[in-house]
């Protein structure tokens, strides 16, 4: 689609989203020669949770020029991140986002009867239905697919559409004709046509064989065309019974033919395609099929048929069980001979005139929203750190936002340092209305509730005293609550090293996501300690937990709100610095005590039967982490001993060669 665009005058770029090193030289040069700049996405910083790290990435590569309008795929949720971005207004207003759907991993796990969901594909699956749900437009090659997400629960927008995909063949001439009729000729062979696994129906198929009268069979040889997945070939051929292999004239193997290999071996004479998958999208083997002229027969699954003129739709389709299969098969083997090809539904010309109308530029963003009419509550709950303390407040002194008063509570300090900081505070930053209370030592969380329950304003924004805010945090937190509602709002943070004052190396960056509340009680998506929150409703929730050396009151804070019902959104931009060290509270406090504190809040929302399934559900994810991680450590030392192996025997080569030289 690239090339047709840039054929018709666009400006066209490319994000390549993979790795460089998948770039062979001939694709990278054809779009060149056609003017299609291609971009790369650039992985040198750390951003965490893994699996938003390159949908934050392609945010960032996207946001840093003007597009009217961008095509995000929807593998692993790319677009998730820039859809939140626009819908908290830090970008592209004035650029149409188009979510193209192929198939999302649980419309896959749908089709190839799959249980298996670690919490890390869960979290991608949540990041796919975010790039759909925030985008302005969703494009699915078949109308099955956006179906299926309507009745599965997917929020997608009022605009949506159903384009069957390009092909090469339109690279040739848009209203290029299909090859003229293929002459029929002796049926001698039926080639499976995908990988060999569940989803493409390979039991099906052998299944159906094995209903067929044995005297059909004779002289006809079955090759199945594709590379083995959920199947070997020694798995599929234990699938026909005795009496069909021994009527059949062979059951053959091509699992190394590259597309154009395949696509010339089914242009042979002889040969049926069968196409016999439990659920597809919109299936590129139909497409192939139907421009080379290929006869084919396939199921009437998914979006299969929608691909299949109306006319040709009996005679090529069948219900994706054994039975159905045979009876279509059944009477063409008889015949003897190769039927006429299916003829499509759609033509390129229409597919790019639907494009071209996507394509349009968006329509005049609505304007900015005022932030400067919104009164905050800065609340820096505090215990013996002044250094830290007074960078903190420096970092709200520095806000563009103006309109705020900076509330200390001081949790028990003692120090004379400190004790004399406090006294002298108020005069230093009296342009920023700023005010001290003190109260005993109660920790974080009972300081964080005080510091609600003094504040002057009705929108409150939390910083702990060892931390910054960057001078446009408080501003687009409010921008991002104005925009959606949200009674609480998160900002994501620079993770530095907090070992020193002054000198803090940037570790890492972590992004939140405001939302997916299914997976809160594994990972924490929801939000961090950089927010903005409506004190009514902070207080309606209960507040800050307050047990003495537990953490995570963000999250169970995040979780409470979620679960009952209010509006929870994240600006996925790191305008939060959180420093971490040694004795930071993430690292000495205990973990269990930790999840404990937030898997509570599930508890109480659940049966008292079910009260340890969040408790479950956390341990499990940690323990799937755990493995994974070893999986891929194993994978890197077989790795570095194959490396190893390739050398040694570089080696004894060149000594073998040295010898013979000898």
């Amino acid at each position: 689609m690239s090339l047709l665009l840039a054929e018709r005058g666009m400006d066209v770029e490319i994000l390549y989203c993979g790795w460089r090193d998948e770039v062979d030289k001939p694709w990278a040069s054809r779009y060149r020669d056609a003017g299609v700049r291609v971009r790369f996405l650039d992985r040198s910083e750390a951003v965490s949770p893994a699996y938003v790290a390159d949908s934050w990435r392609a945010f960032q590569a996207l946001a840093s020029r003007h597009y009217d309008t961008i095509v995000l795929q929807d593998w692993q949720g790319l677009g998730a991140v820039s859809g939140l971005a626009k819908r908290v207004g830090l970008a592209f207003g004035s650029t149409r986002l188009v979510h193209h759907v192929h198939g999302p991993t649980e419309w896959l796990m749908e089709a190839n009867r799959s249980v298996e969901l670690a919490p890390a594909d869960a979290a991608t699956a949540h990041l796919e239905r975010l790039s759909a749900e925030y985008a302005d437009v969703v494009v699915g090659p078949s109308a099955h697919l956006v179906s299926w997400m309507d009745e599965h629960g997917w929020r997608l927008p009022d605009e949506r559409h159903t384009v069957p995909y390009f092909t090469s063949r339109h690279l040739e001439a848009l209203d290029a004709p299909l090859a003229g009729a293929r002459p029929s000729t002796p049926l001698t062979e039926l080639v499976f046509f995908g990988r060999l696994e569940e989803r493409k129906g390979v039991r099906t198929l052998a299944a159906a064989i094995n209903r067929l009268d044995p005297a059909l069979l004779r002289g006809i040889t079955i090759t199945f065309m594709g590379r083995p997945a959920h199947f070997q070939p020694e798995d599929v051929l234990a699938m026909f019974d005795d009496e069909a292999q021994d009527a059949l004239a062979d059951i053959r193997f091509l699992t190394d033919l590259d597309q154009p290999e395949a696509r010339a071996y089914l242009c042979g004479p002889g040969r049926v395609a069968l196409i016999p998958s439990h659920l597809d999208n919109s299936p590129n083997v139909v497409y192939e099929c139907i421009e080379d002229r290929v006869p084919f027969l396939a199921s009437h699954a998914g979006g299969t048929g929608e691909l299949i003129a109306e006319g040709d739709r009996s005679a090529t389709l069948f219900d994706p069980n054994p039975a159905s299969m045979a009876a279509l098969l059944a009477p063409l083997l008889a015949a003897g001979t190769t039927p006429p090809p299916a003829r499509p539904s759609y033509d390129g010309p229409a597919l790019m005139a639907v494009w071209e109308r996507l394509l349009r530029p968006a329509e005049t963003p609505a304007p900015i929203e005022r932030t400067d009419d919104t009164f905050v509550t800065v609340v820096i709950p505090h215990h013996d750190r002044p250094e830290h303390l007074l960078k903190a407040v420096q970092s709200v002194a520095l806000q563009d936002h103006t309109d705020l008063e900076i509330l200390v509570v001081d949790d028990g300090s003692s120090s004379p340092t400190t004790l004399d900081l406090l006294d002298r505070l108020p005069a230093m930053f009296k342009h920023r209305r700023l005010r001290v209370v003190r109260q005993e030592n109660r920790y974080l969380g009972a300081a964080r509730n005080t510091g609600a329950r003094e504040a002057s304003a009705d929108w409150l924004v939390f910083l702990d005293d060892d931390d910054e805010l960057t001078p446009t945090c408080v501003s687009t937190m409010i921008r991002a609550q104005r925009r959606t509602g949200a009674r609480i709002v998160s900002v994501g943070f620079d993770v530095v090293d907090g070992t020193t004052l002054d000198h803090n190396p940037h570790l890492h960056t972590w992004i939140f996501l405001g939302s997916g509340i299914h997976l809160g009680s594994m990972m924490n998506n929801l939000g961090g300690a950089g927010m903005l929150v409506a004190k009514e409703d902070l207080l309606a929730v209960g507040g800050f937990h307050e047990r003495h050396g537990v953490g995570h009151e963000d999250w169970r804070l995040y979780v409470a709100f979620a679960l009952s019902g209010r509006a929870v959104t994240a600006v996925p931009l790191p305008l939060y610095r959180y420093r971490i060290r040694p004795n930071s509270m993430i690292r000495s406090t205990s973990a269990y005590a930790n999840s404990t504190i937030v898997n509570e809040v599930f508890a109480e929302h659940l049966p008292p039967a079910l009260d340890a399934w969040p408790m479950l559900l956390r341990s499990m994810a940690e323990v799937i982490a755990k493995q994974r991680g070893r999986i891929e450590y194993l994978e890197g030392h077989v790795a570095s001993l194959d490396e190893q192996a390739a050398e040694f025997r570089r080696l004894l080569a060149v000594r073998s060669v040295a010898a013979r030289q000898r």
